[in-house]
């Protein structure tokens, strides 16, 4: 249980991590006298990035609720399978969040 715990912890730290890169992300655009220029495809696929995070937020948020749980109940190889599941949707948040940024300034789409 130890080790899965540990590992949680690691999580908690990407997680840390990447909720500060989404809080001190530029915000907002305005089509009027922008910086950069937004086309309508590229607003879509803005927009798909943003539901992809969100879902993965949202699965997030599901396993987590779940840990409590198994830690009381001491189910350990649940807990390392869900610690893996939201260690890899914590990456691939960062990763989506990264081309998203990336295709906004135009250094990637």
């Amino acid at each position: 249980m130890s080790k899965a715990l540990e590992e949680m912890g690691g999580v908690v730290s990407s997680m840390k991590r990447v909720e500060g890169e989404i809080l001190h992300a530029e915000v907002g655009y305005s089509g009027i006298s922008a910086d950069i220029k937004i086309k309508d495809d590229e607003l879509n696929r803005l927009y798909e990035y943003d539901n992809s995070m969100i879902e993965s937020l949202n699965f997030i948020d599901d396993a987590l609720i779940k840990v409590p749980g198994m830690v009381r109940s001491g189910n350990d190889a649940g807990l390392r399978d869900a610690v893996e599941a939201v260690r890899t949707r914590v990456d691939g948040l960062e990763s989506r969040f990264k081309r998203r940024k990336a295709a906004i300034t135009g250094t990637g789409l």
